[in-house]
């Protein structure tokens, strides 16, 4: 089973953008991860195809998945990511902003 640690290099870490390859990985990896797991930014950005400065102003601006702060530590659990990117995904009930709100506040109380 892959841990946080599998999931982060020094290259990913000194990169805005994964590299593609990598990224596969992340997403490989990701998906076998339980629910409850913990994964750091770069995991989340892995995933979502963001560059980790993305990631990273969500999070401070309230628009990205729910947050867990260890120490100096940004984590996010498994399902709150599945769950945010779900509610992100295009489809044709999401044509409106106001649609958007509510599909991200109905994920983020889940």
């Amino acid at each position: 089973m892959p841990t946080i640690e599998s999931l982060r290099t020094t290259k990913q870490r000194a990169s805005s953008r994964l590299d593609p390859e990598v990224a596969s990985v992340h997403q490989r990896a990701f998906a076998a991860l339980p629910d409850t797991a913990l994964v750091d930014e770069v995991a989340v950005a892995a995933v979502s195809a963001a560059p980790l400065k993305t990631v990273q102003r969500l999070r401070w601006s309230g628009g990205g998945p729910p947050f867990v702060k260890m120490g100096r530590r940004v984590l996010y659990r498994v399902a709150d990511v599945r769950a945010w990117l779900a509610a992100r995904s295009a489809g044709p009930f999401l044509h409106t902003a106001a649609a958007r709100a509510n599909a991200v506040s109905a994920a983020q109380r889940h």
